[in-house]
């Protein structure tokens, strides 16, 4: 099953005041998720998930970690698939901001 959603403004934003976080809070949720990550890759030359997947595929083959490379290759996947999705919505080009400019000082008279 897959299920569009379309992006959020800023309005519908700010008044979802239910699940706003101060970002210490998220601060604190990373640091807890890279101790986690570093505790799951110690002995292994990576320290965080988002180190190069190709490079970490290519040893946990040679190694012989089958499910290490599966679940890899799921990330990686994933991750590729996010970058096209960010590659199609950014299609549109340059934006022109032209029209932003100040107007020109008026003529003495």
């Amino acid at each position: 099953m897959k299920i569009e959603l379309l992006p959020l403004g800023r309005k519908e934003l700010l008044n979802d005041k239910g699940y706003a976080e101060p970002s210490r809070t998220v601060a604190a949720r990373v640091a807890a998720a890279r101790d986690r990550a570093a505790a799951r890759l110690a002995g292994t030359p990576w320290q965080l998930n988002a180190e190069d997947l190709t490079a970490r595929i290519a040893e946990a083959e040679r190694e012989g970690w089958l499910g290490e490379v599966e679940g890899l290759k799921v990330s990686l996947a994933g991750a590729e698939g996010k970058l096209a999705q960010i590659g199609r919505r950014s299609r549109t080009g340059p934006v022109d901001l032209s029209l932003l400019q100040a107007p020109p000082a008026p003529l003495p008279t």
